[in-house]
């Protein structure tokens, strides 16, 4: 009923899958960095003025060490400062604009799980770093609308930079050269 090349292409099927369902738990378990745009506050005498907010997911549950610097470039001049996340839930952290207003400027993220992934010697805590492009007027790039399909509200949910951890700072400084210069085009083009 089956070709020898049928059945040797059935047999080597099995076998993938097999080795995918045996190798699945040891890759499952992602650990990320998601960020989006609050909604505008409906107080006019009250203004919000939360930039962003981060939440640190992962399916291995809450627990994250979350810190952020403030990446700038003013004047030519290279800057980097701690700014302070303001903790509002299980691993969700509001950030404030705590930078200037001169220069190009970018939050870059990072996230360390509490959690061990493997087993043994070889188990780790997952981390992970993102980088957040500012607009000159401090608000957030590259946002955009989407709607939760479980409830149907719409936020704004922010496309950030993944930041590999070995070439962390130079990814930074080609990012804000980049943005630098596509803002001095857009001043120099009006």
């Amino acid at each position: 009923m089956f070709s020898k090349t049928t059945g040797a292409r059935v047999s080597c099927l099995a076998i993938c899958l097999l080795t995918l369902s045996l190798a699945q738990p040891v890759q499952a378990g992602g650990f990320v960095l998601l960020v989006e745009v609050p909604a505008p506050s409906s107080n006019a005498a009250q203004p919000d003025d939360t930039v962003f907010i981060v939440h640190a997911v992962g399916c291995h549950g809450p627990g994250a060490a979350v810190s952020a610097k403030a990446e700038g470039l003013v004047g030519g001049k290279r800057i980097s400062t701690p700014i302070r996340l303001e903790h509002i839930g299980n691993d969700v952290y509001r950030v404030k604009r705590q930078w200037p207003v001169q220069g190009t400027w970018a939050v870059s993220l990072s996230a360390k799980s509490a959690h061990l992934f493997g087993s043994g010697k070889r188990s780790v805590r997952p981390v992970t770093s993102i980088l957040v492009e500012l607009a000159p007027d401090g608000s957030v790039k590259n946002a955009q609308t989407v709607t939760d399909r479980r409830d149907g509200r719409t936020k704004q949910v922010v496309r950030a930079r993944h930041l590999s951890n070995k070439d962390k700072a130079r990814e930074i400084d080609w990012a804000l050269q980049a943005s630098a210069v596509r803002s001095n085009s857009r001043a120099g083009g009006a």
